[in-house]
Parts: C-alpha cells; structure tokens; sequence
C-alpha cells in the first residue's frame, strides 16, 4: 500500500513539473492603449494584467480589470470611477490566441524570436478576431519575456454605438471629437 501511494505522488508531482515547464505565468503584465480624437490623445496604462503562455502547445491569453486602466489625463480617472460611468457590467477584458509558428521558437536557449499570433480580444460584449506580431526575449537564464502589437481598426458601426454610449453617461456630443477608429493596444509581459 506504501509503495502504490509512493507511485501515485510520485507521478503526481512528476506531472506538475512537466506542466510547469510548459506553463509560464506572468501576474504583472503592462497593456497600452491610445485613440486620438479633435481634442486630444487618449492614453492609459493597466500594469495588472495575468497572462499565461504555453510553450509547446503556443496557447497564449491575457485577462485584465477595466478598472485597473490608468488614464493619462488624470480627469478621465475620475469619470470611469464615478457612478457616471458605470463599467461593471463589463468589468474585464481578454485575449485568447496561439502563436503560429511556436515551433519556430526555443525556450530552452537565449535569444529574440518572431511570433505570429491569432486570436480574440474580448472587451465587454464584442470579440474581435485579431492577428498580432510579437517579439519573445529568451534571456541567458532562460526567463521569457514578449512585446506585442495588438493595434486594430474600430468599423464605423462600433464607432457610432461608442458615442451614443459615451453621449449617454457624458452628456457630450461625441461626434464632434472625431474618435479616431485605429486603436493602438501594446502588451509587455515577463514570464516566470
């Protein structure tokens, strides 16, 4: 009984250090974004983002609290924190990917690799097919980090449905401001 209860934790540990290999976790990962408009840029920083990376299957996610943005012009800060602006029927925002040519990266020796990625950004209710270059460091000690581009284009219909809802919370005639439908998302994480 000894022996098949040895068997069994040794098998289960075994499994863990396999898995672990092959999952590398990131729980402070930096994600950027940036739309301009008639008025001004709109810039903010969330460096609370976990992201996961499997480097044998190439499945690659990041998942973040809207919350947790910080606006670069501290009033906007204030609007999303305020009853005003009210983001808690969609409190998060995902990506769900795999890189493409994962055969073409080795973890287990230093240098700077290409990623191709295709995938999902989730933000509230829409999900956007979206394709990303990143650049993956191996540094000497073996520890992973990557930079993304996840910039895309908002279709005229999103536009007009983020005025009237910015319209609605605001007051404001968005119209005016002109939002610039290319949305620049940059991601930076450092794996463990």
């Amino acid at each position: 009984m000894t022996r098949i209860i040895f068997s069994f934790t040794l098998l289960f540990f075994s499994l863990q250090i396999a898995f672990a290999q092959s999952s590398l976790r990131c729980r402070t990962g930096h994600v950027y974004i940036k739309s301009t408009n008639a008025v001004m840029n709109l810039e903010a920083n969330n460096f609370q983002v976990h992201s996961t990376l499997d480097t044998e299957t190439g499945a690659i996610s990041f998942i973040g609290l809207s919350k947790s943005f910080q606006w670069e012009k501290g009033a906007l800060d204030q609007i999303f924190a305020s009853d005003q602006f009210d983001i808690s029927a969609y409190p998060k925002f995902t990506y769900e990917g795999e890189i493409k040519n994962i055969d073409q990266i080795d973890f287990s020796a230093a240098g700077t690799y290409h990623a191709t990625i295709n995938g999902y950004l989730i933000i509230g209710d829409a999900r956007r097919r979206t394709k990303a270059t990143a650049i993956i460091l191996v540094a000497e000690d073996l520890t992973v980090s990557g930079k993304s581009d996840l910039s895309f284009t908002i279709e005229q219909a999103n536009v007009d449905k983020i005025n009237a809802l910015l319209k609605s919370k605001t007051g404001a005639n968005m119209e005016r401001l002109k939002i610039s439908e290319k949305i620049i998302v940059k991601a930076n994480f450092n794996y463990r």
